[in-house]
């Protein structure tokens, strides 16, 4: 195991990138959903406050998101470039 990091390294680092899949996936148009007003914390998430376990009870955020990633893949109309 090593314990110290590469220094002076005179040949290029092979990770073992498999450059015809990265330059295929180059071209493909992605989007991105932003959860980020998924994780604003709310006061009715705390279960002290209302004595109330709704929200340990319901499903939570992981499902939450894959709902809305889900439903935003599916309304999307399949298009195929020529």
């Amino acid at each position: 195991m090593e314990t110290q990091p590469i220094v002076n390294r005179t040949t290029p680092l092979d990770i073992g990138t498999d450059w015809r899949l990265h330059g295929a996936a180059r071209g493909v148009l992605a989007r991105y959903l932003n959860r980020g007003k998924l994780l604003t914390p709310e006061q009715q998430a705390d279960p002290k406050t209302y004595a109330d376990c709704i929200h340990w009870c319901l499903p939570g955020l992981p499902d939450t998101w894959n709902h809305f990633i889900y439903a935003h893949i599916i309304s999307r109309p399949l298009t195929t470039s020529s």
